[in-house]
């Protein structure tokens, strides 16, 4: 019996993911290398900035995606999560007045 089901077998504790969960798509080491670096040496430089240095710099790498750069730079903690400003209404000189 050879049919699509039995020749997708699993050993014990692994598993098959047919797209890209195995690292085989993953970012060179250093190519990350290079982007934590440039971020550790100009700290107010995003995603945006430090791709178009990459590509700058080295021409024969294909520059990695804003949204790659920014998970590399997510996943080695040079991120910093900024605070959403919240609207608050401050009425106007109609409604203060009106209070009785």
């Amino acid at each position: 019996m050879t049919d699509a089901t039995t020749t997708l077998t699993l050993t014990a504790g692994t598993k098959r993911y047919p797209c890209g969960r195995n690292g085989h798509n993953q970012l060179p080491v250093q190519v990350q290398i290079v982007i934590v670096r440039l971020k550790r040496e100009h700290p107010s430089w995003g995603a945006p900035k430090i791709g178009e240095k990459l590509r700058r710099l080295h021409d024969d790498v294909q520059t990695p995606a804003i949204s790659t750069l920014h998970a590399v730079l997510d996943r080695h903690g040079l991120v910093s999560r900024g605070q959403r400003r919240r609207y608050k209404a401050q009425g106007t000189s109609l409604s203060v007045e009106t209070a009785f």
